[in-house]
């Protein structure tokens, strides 16, 4: 009994000292990595050392209970005890530590680029990211534990696996609407405020949100339309604000033959390169593009400061056209039609003669 009590009573000291250590080895050494990384060029260390710092003490504790489960007087369930809290610590800490490594590396990460990159990308990646990362550290955790316990971790696979592979097939859709999210974060062919075209919408909208799942548009009817992003990635779309917001338009029109081509040509870019909305640092373009049935064809090319106003503008430039070409005489002529080929008459047949002859009849 007293031969118990003994060892009781070791094995809660023991346990206490291995504690005190910790707690006062880990305050030691998280003083002296401080300084040590304040001495450095980088500021990432010492960021570093400030996360990494609460779980000095766990390592302490976890080589302090391993060396302690060699000791004889704990006897065979102290050392038992004192060599598994020493596993389950070395774990722990190796899980948390890595966490706190991986978070400490994205946030600083996204901190040194500033402006680099988007707001909203980081907002949407960052936590997604922190997310993934904790789960996988906590599988891998969890193997390692299980495999200690005797646990068989090959079965447990096995069955987390077809689990895994059936939850994937439910969400298939959801599943490729985010990784669709993923590569329109990292690509970033568009930004939030940007004007672009989808086909599946049948129209031009603004970019309100882009999220991991889905995009969010405000179409010009003032209509908002939550996109999956999957119909983004599989489709070819057109950005109207990059480079730049400016848009050219075109316009074909017919002259006549007799009119003088270079004086008209003259005319009307004169005349478009004054409506107003027409971007007066961009070129308007008048080519003489060919030769129809009845005219000559023009084509008319200017550009406007957004593609949102492209009805407005097409509107004002044909108006100034036709007032241009009223008012120097330009003519603008009917399409015209020649036809040309014979006309065959056959003669009666001679049912057709008798007939014919009873009738005169």
């Amino acid at each position: 009994m007293n031969e118990a009590l003994a060892t009781i009573l070791g094995t809660i000291s023991a346990a206490i000292v291995i504690l005190l250590a910790a707690w006062f080895g880990g305050k030691l050494i998280g003083v002296l990595l401080r300084r040590l990384a304040r001495r450095t060029p980088s500021d990432y260390d010492d960021g570093l050392v400030a996360a990494w710092r609460p779980l000095i003490g766990w390592l302490i504790a976890a080589i302090g209970f391993a060396l302690a489960s060699l000791l004889e007087f704990l006897g065979e369930s102290g050392r038992w005890l004192f060599g598994e809290i020493a596993f389950f610590l070395f774990v722990l800490t190796i899980a948390e530590g890595a966490r706190r490594w991986v978070e400490y590396s994205i946030d600083y990460y996204v901190a040194s680029r500033g402006d680099d990159i988007d707001t909203n990308v980081a907002n949407q990646l960052v936590p997604l990211s922190k997310h993934v990362t904790s789960v996988v550290i906590v599988i891998v955790a969890g193997i390692a534990i299980a495999g200690h316990l005797g646990i068989d971790v090959v079965a447990v696979g096995a069955a987390l696996g077809l689990t895994g592979f059936a939850v994937a097939l439910a969400l298939k859709d959801t599943i490729t609407n985010i990784f669709s999210g993923l590569v329109i974060m990292i690509s970033r062919p568009f930004a939030i405020g940007d004007r672009i075209d989808i086909p599946s919408l049948g129209t031009w909208a603004d970019v309100t949100d882009i999220g991991i799942r889905s995009t969010t548009v405000l179409t010009r009817d003032n209509r908002l339309v939550i996109v999956p992003n999957s119909a983004v990635v599989d489709n070819a779309v057109t950005n109207y604000s990059r480079p730049d917001t400016s848009y050219r338009l075109q316009l074909d029109i017919g002259l006549d033959p007799e009119v003088d081509m270079r004086a008209a040509q003259e005319a009307i870019r004169s005349e478009v390169r004054g409506v107003d909305g027409v971007l007066p640092d961009k070129p308007v373009d008048v080519w003489f593009t060919g030769f129809g049935d009845s005219d000559n064809t023009v084509r008319v090319r200017w550009w406007i400061e957004t593609y949102a106003t492209w009805r407005a503008s097409t509107d004002a430039v044909a108006n100034a056209i036709v007032d241009v070409t009223k008012r120097e005489g330009i003519s603008m002529p009917d399409p015209k039609m020649t036809l040309g080929g014979r006309l065959a008459v056959s003669p009666p047949g001679p049912a057709a003669i008798e007939d014919t002859a009873r009738d005169d009849g």
